[in-house]
């Protein structure tokens, strides 16, 4: 599914977990591509692209949670962990998605997660702006659940060109374990590198590239990931909750879907030409 609205240009892959693709904006591509990995990477899926994470976001502890005094057992992700290993990202990326029309993909749980349920990922492309919107229903039974996106952002557009630039402004960040899972507890935001999730967001966070073009991030997702570890790239993901609440925070009510209840969360990413600025 390709979409274009004046310089920007976007494209949804529905075979390959209902991810953008591509997103091209003055004739510079943004995001790390599949081309760009290693086919024989176990991890390719995650890779790469913008891909919805649903109906989890991140890590859940040793692939395994309880909901209503029953344990739910999910595929196990190896490598995942310093200690052990966990699941990731929930099923969504994973999975081929169907087409609803020409801006929506919709996704059955049914046989991918083990309290059923369905979603939808629509996209809205104009001249200034793609927003990108996630919907998980529940099915016949109450479920946990949330939702976010993990995009890959190119560290450099072009070549010789300055580096990417991040500007982030939280309150705190949540502690991790020493297997790199959140606790539940919040504490001071330190020195990075980090594959941490941040809250008390005080305004848009923002992606520069020097001379080249100006991103505005913003989502009603009150938690953001950032992982700016590897050298080629920059996540930066918004959540409806920090990972693995399913565990450390298992009865929050933002995350329990009666059946036939929806959780619906946008992402909306705004650019600004800064070449005209040279």
């Amino acid at each position: 599914m390709q979409f274009q609205a004046g310089s920007a240009s976007a494209k949804l892959d529905p075979q390959r977990g209902g991810r953008l693709s591509s997103l091209r904006v003055f004739d510079r591509e943004l995001l790390v591509g599949r081309n760009q990995c290693s086919e024989s990477d176990p991890a390719l899926p995650m890779l790469w692209g913008v891909y919805p994470m649903v109906p989890w976001a991140g890590r859940v502890r040793e692939a395994r949670f309880v909901f209503d005094g029953e344990l739910h057992q999910l595929r196990v992700d190896p490598g995942t962990g310093p200690l052990n290993d966990h699941s990731l990202h929930g099923v969504g990326f994973l999975r081929p998605w169907d087409q609803i029309d020409e801006q929506t993909l919709g996704l059955q749980l049914d046989d991918h997660w083990p309290l059923g349920g369905s979603v939808t990922h629509r996209v809205r492309l104009t001249e200034e702006s793609l927003t990108l919107t996630l919907c998980v229903k529940a099915g016949a039974r109450a479920m946990p659940a949330m939702v976010g996106w993990h995009p890959w952002f190119r560290r450099v557009l072009s070549p010789a060109a300055e580096p990417l630039l991040l500007s982030l402004a939280a309150e705190s960040m949540y502690e991790l374990d020493e297997d790199d899972i959140p606790t539940g507890s919040l504490v001071a935001i330190s020195d990075g590198p980090w594959d941490n999730c941040f809250t008390g967001i005080a305004a848009p966070i923002t992606l520069t590239w020097p001379g080249q073009l100006r991103l505005i991030l913003t989502s009603d997702c009150d938690h953001w990931v950032v992982y700016d570890r590897p050298e080629h790239a920059l996540c930066v993901e918004p959540q409806s909750s920090s990972p693995d609440v399913f565990n450390h925070a298992p009865n929050s009510l933002d995350q329990r879907l009666e059946p036939g209840q929806s959780l619906t969360r946008s992402f909306t990413l705004s650019w600004v030409d800064l070449r005209q600025s040279r």
